[in-house]
């Protein structure tokens, strides 16, 4: 049998109820907080609404936002397990370099040498950070020429060049990332001034004359000398190297740490170093103290012929190393090697990711083609760049011209030098008047006779050239 509630303490609750302090509390704290509840809580939540205004929703199937100008940021599928909350948008480029929108300290911050041409793209997301995000903008109505046009991303302290495709049939420039930008804008780049670095062999004196006209010499001299595993260090200073410049002068000597040894390449100390941790950590550390206890200012990096599949080892590799001689205060340079061509837009880098290692290095040294022809405009050669702009910071890019001229035979090659070249002329050539003694400043006449053709001038290439006869074959320099 069930028990009513006792009467007396109803009598109880209905006189707390009844009184004055009891309808106050009613009135003040129970009845308003009961109507915040209700605003704030579900179905209608409003300040979850409020927050989220302007944010698009994204689950793990993926999704796009896109400004009124058709700007486009999206997230791929598989890019967030649950969801994300996205937001994009934009500041008119007036606007923003005038400082009237709230970012002058953003504005203010753009390097001198870039011409913003685009709104200012602002992000924001809310949730789980994508894996990854693909940024699609328009291409501004005067951005040309599109050869320089680059994409710049604000980190929230600096700009920082990020890699970009320009597809002009659709009028757009798109970028793939790993992070989430706080803001973008398209813009236009300026020429440096041209600069030059020479390599110098192991033991060979610096000219006078080249000592006003380099900004940098690649001193040859430092050869990996061990993988490490006997316990031996894989480098060490050469009493060979080229002394660094005094005050006043306009060069720095880069050490070039490379694998060749005595003319041949010791690929397989290299990839010893690479497929083993320990020893990968051994040897960033042997040339990190090197660099440091001979006050270099850096080094340059030249393995050649490392087999693609060891790819990821060197890039983890570098971007090691940079990172340690970055906190040193020292730079690091990579050549890589000689691309090969597989497609119109697209070349075969080996073992060297040129996007991760552009991100790592202070410059990526590009070695240019041999063949004379990629050089006319239009040619392989500004494919090549191209292509390499698409990945690489283009202040970061040196192309590395080879000073010898080039005697080719069908599709094989010898590298001569200046002096060899002329060699090959001189057995031909004439003195018109068949004199052996001429007066100073007096005008000589020289005639070509023998087997080589004219010396002819390709005005496209701005290179000289000649044909000539080596027995059977036809050879042109």
């Amino acid at each position: 049998m069930e028990q009513g509630l006792n009467p007396e303490f109803l009598r109880s609750l209905e006189a707390v109820l009844e009184g004055r302090w009891a309808s106050r509390i009613m009135l003040i704290v129970v009845i308003p907080v009961l109507a915040i509840a209700a605003v704030v809580l579900p179905p209608l939540a409003l300040p979850e609404r409020i927050l989220s205004a302007g944010y698009t929703t994204i689950t793990r199937d993926g999704g796009s936002v896109l400004d009124p100008d058709g700007t486009q940021l999206t997230i791929p599928p598989g890019s967030v397990s649950g969801e994300i909350q996205v937001r994009l948008s934009s500041t008119p480029r007036a606007d923003f370099l005038a400082g009237t929108a709230g970012d002058a300290q953003i504005a203010e911050a753009i390097p001198a040498n870039l011409e913003m041409k685009s709104p200012l793209y602002s992000f924001a997301f809310r949730g789980e950070k994508p894996q990854t995000v693909t940024i699609s903008v328009p291409i501004p109505n005067d951005a040309e020429p599109l050869s320089t046009l680059d994409l710049y991303a604000w980190t929230g302290r600096e700009w920082q060049w990020i890699p970009r495709t320009i597809y002009p049939e659709d009028d757009v420039v798109e970028t793939t990332l790993s992070s989430f930008p706080q803001a973008v804008a398209v813009v236009q780049t300026a020429p440096m001034v041209p600069s030059i670095s020479a390599p110098l062999p192991a033991g060979e004196a610096l000219p006078p004359e080249a000592r006003d006209i380099l900004v940098e010499v690649e001193a040859q001299a430092l050869p990996v000398q061990s993988d490490g595993i006997d316990g031996n260090a894989t480098v060490s200073a050469a009493s060979t190297l080229l002394e660094q410049p005094g005050e006043g002068t306009s060069y720095i000597v880069l050490p070039t740490l490379s694998n060749e040894v005595n003319g041949v390449l010791r690929s397989d100390l290299v990839n010893n170093i690479l497929v083993s941790d320990e020893l990968r950590a051994n040897h960033i550390d042997d040339i990190v103290n090197l660099t440091v206890q001979e006050m270099y200012p850096g080094i340059n990096l030249d393995y050649q012929g490392l087999p693609p599949e060891l790819r990821p080892q060197f890039t983890d590799f570098a971007a090691e190393l940079a990172a340690q001689l970055h906190a040193n205060h020292k730079l690091l340079a990579v050549t890589v090697q000689t691309p090969t061509r597989i497609a119109e837009d697209r070349w075969d880098t080996g073992a060297y990711d040129w996007q991760a290692l552009g991100q790592a290095v202070d410059t990526l040294k590009l070695p240019g083609l041999l063949r004379p022809q990629a050089y006319r405009p239009g040619g392989e050669m500004d494919a090549l760049l191209e292509y390499a702009t698409n990945l690489v910071d283009r202040y970061k890019i040196q192309v590395v011209l080879p000073s010898y001229s080039t005697d080719w035979v069908g599709d094989s090659v010898t590298l001569r030098s200046y002096a060899e070249t002329l060699q090959l002329l001189s057995g031909s050539l004439i003195l018109s008047e068949g004199r052996d003694v001429y007066a100073p400043g007096e005008e000589v006449t020289v005639q070509l006779s023998g087997s080589p053709s004219s010396v002819s001038f390709d005005d496209q290439i701005h290179s000289y050239w000649f044909a000539y006869t080596d027995g059977c074959d036809q050879r042109t320099v």
